[in-house]
């Protein structure tokens, strides 16, 4: 109910600032626009992790699995964060098998994918690398995220997946959602 009474009035702020976004705007009121529109993505997200996680407790949180590209997995992810990579200075990188295929859930991989990457571009000083890899071990797909980070303080790691947590290296402004919910994606489609 409460996401519902959220995204309604979500949705006509987003939809009246993307049609501000094509007016003959001065440069202030384009900026103006364009922070508008950027805090109603974020909300929208937010909304998105608060009932991802209402469906996880209530156990109607499910996968639909289709054939789908590894590659084009990848790519994908990769596309969503080109921009701020190039804006940060940080270099994204690849390495998979063109023709390897699962059986999964394309938009809850990527959701997972792309909270790994986004965590990475966090975490990844200018001039640094993000690479995603995928492979196959023993008939499953295994996907990696690194970068040149300083990686994650020790005493966080046993804490990483828990919901509501944030390490102590953390930057804010989050739920602290995003690890939990990439772990159930993960489990529901049979993996770990």
């Amino acid at each position: 109910v409460v996401s519902h009474d959220l995204r309604t009035p979500l949705q006509t702020i987003s939809i009246a600032a993307s049609c501000l976004e094509t007016a003959d705007l001065p440069a202030q009121d384009r900026r103006r626009v364009a922070a508008i529109c950027g805090a109603t993505d974020r909300m929208q997200h937010l909304i998105e992790q608060l009932l991802d996680v209402a469906r996880i407790e209530s156990g109607r949180f499910a996968v639909q699995r289709k054939p789908v590209g590894v590659d084009d997995l990848v790519e994908a992810v990769l596309s969503l964060f080109q921009e701020r990579a190039e804006k940060e200075r940080i270099e994204l990188t690849k390495r998979t098998d063109t023709q390897l295929e699962v059986e999964a859930d394309r938009e809850r991989i990527l959701q997972a994918l792309s909270n790994l990457v986004a965590n990475a571009l966090r975490f990844t000083p200018a001039g640094g690398e993000i690479e995603v890899t995928a492979e196959v071990h023993a008939a499953v797909a295994k996907f990696v995220v690194t970068d040149s980070g300083p990686g994650v303080p020790e005493d966080d790691i046993p804490h990483l997946f828990d919901r509501y947590r944030q390490g102590r290296a953390s930057r804010g402004g989050s739920l602290a959602l995003g690890l939990y919910i990439c772990k159930r994606i993960v489990a529901a489609h049979g993996g770990e």
